[in-house]
């Protein structure tokens, strides 16, 4: 009888979790992009208490994604090995270990050696799961380029930090330039498509379009670029991919502003996708200003900063304040989403369904019957006519 409870209780809670989204594994890229920016903000802003309260809890969140996504792997591998074989779900799993990467970068963690066998571990899987998205879409089933591709063949920019800490010379080149390349080769596209057609990436993956700049520009501040170039190429190749970074920001914005009433009507666990793409334009714009503008190499790689450069006060003073604004407005935007995104699929979780789907399911049902009970009466009604006719023909 014991054995017996036992795999019901384990049906029940495989039923449980094959109904959760994966959109979670998105929540936990957002956290650890979040915690990252504030513990930054903390530090430039000499906040320590920042840090205490509002980095280490979100950075606690999203580790507890990881774990939880991660028993969700080990316990269902069928619905796994279902979910890598659609461009969706391997972007979904690309964001899980992007956010794992992101947040063992912290103070506290970096020179563990346990961090550093994990961060192994994360170069392994990004490097499949860019393998396995670049087979799906180039060879089992080619596609236009969409917003969703960017997390699967731009995210392994993440582990270019971890390159450098463990003095990996080929990985930290790899880690740079092929993630900048492919943003070169894809956002022109994907965005000319989404300025084109309403219709593409009608959701809020459409806001993914902002992450991939400055995730790059990112990178590039915090390694201090790639080590065959000389300095001044260094900062001046960054300060490109920041106006290219804030020019698809906007591009964003203008592509969510039109496409508002779809993003609205997917509310809960789907605005997931929106809180990476905001934190790393946020990040990016914080560290521009501190380290490339201004010159401070604190949280800053020096090899990013050529020596006695000097920028003109207006142009620092409106970078200084523009970072500021982006940090207040979409740290606290990026919060909000997480937690309802968090309460929403913590509601699916314990609920037992997803009701996003039976919502959908109820309302094509209903549709079916309201076609069926009109095409009744339309027959009731033809037969009733023919028997008029027969009667006035008699």
């Amino acid at each position: 009888n014991l054995v017996e409870k036992m795999e019901e209780n384990l049906k029940r809670l495989r039923s449980r979790l094959k109904v959760v989204p994966l959109s979670g594994c998105g929540l936990c890229l957002g956290s650890m992009g979040l915690q990252s920016a504030v513990m930054e903000l903390s530090e430039f802003a000499s906040l320590p208490m920042l840090y205490y309260l509002v980095s280490i809890p979100f950075m606690i969140l999203g580790f507890l994604f990881v774990g939880f996504y991660t028993f969700r792997m080990l316990l269902i591998p069928k619905l796994t090995k279902a979910e890598l074989s659609n461009e969706n779900g391997i972007s979904q799993y690309a964001t899980l270990f992007m956010g794992l990467s992101i947040g063992l970068d912290d103070k506290h963690f970096k020179d563990h050696v346990v961090t550093h066998i994990f961060w192994y571990l994360s170069f392994v899987v990004l490097i499949l799961l860019m393998t396995r998205f670049l087979v799906h879409v180039l060879w089992s089933n080619p596609s236009l380029p969409k917003p969703v591709w960017f997390p699967p063949l731009v995210g392994v920019a993440v582990l270019a930090r971890p390159s450098m800490i463990l003095d990996m010379h080929i990985p930290l080149e790899f880690f740079l330039w092929v993630p900048v390349c492919l943003c070169f080769v894809l956002c022109p596209c994907i965005a000319a498509l989404v300025l084109k057609d309403k219709d593409f990436a009608n959701d809020s993956s459409v806001v993914i379009l902002t992450a991939p700049f400055p995730l790059c520009t990112v990178v590039w501040i915090m390694t201090g670029g790639s080590p065959s170039i000389n300095p001044q190429a260094v900062r001046s190749f960054i300060v490109v991919l920041y106006v290219l970074g804030s020019l698809l920001f906007f591009i964003s914005i203008y592509a969510a502003f039109v496409r508002s009433s779809a993003i609205y009507a997917q509310r809960g666990h789907k605005w997931a996708a929106m809180t990476f793409p905001l934190i790393a334009y946020t990040r990016s714009s914080l560290l521009f200003s501190n380290c490339i503008v201004e010159g401070d190499p604190f949280m800053c790689s020096e090899l990013a900063m050529p020596k006695n450069h000097t920028v003109e006060e207006p142009v620092s003073m409106t970078f200084y304040a523009w970072s500021w604004l982006t940090c207040g407005l979409f740290t606290t935007a990026v919060a909000g989403l997480v937690l309802y995104a968090t309460w929403d699929i913590c509601r699916i979780l314990f609920k037992g369904t997803n009701d996003t789907t039976s919502t959908k399911n109820r309302s094509e049902s209903g549709k079916d019957s309201e076609d069926k009970e009109s095409s009744c009466s339309s027959g009731t009604a033809q037969q009733v006519d023919d028997e008029v006719r027969d009667i006035q023909l008699a």
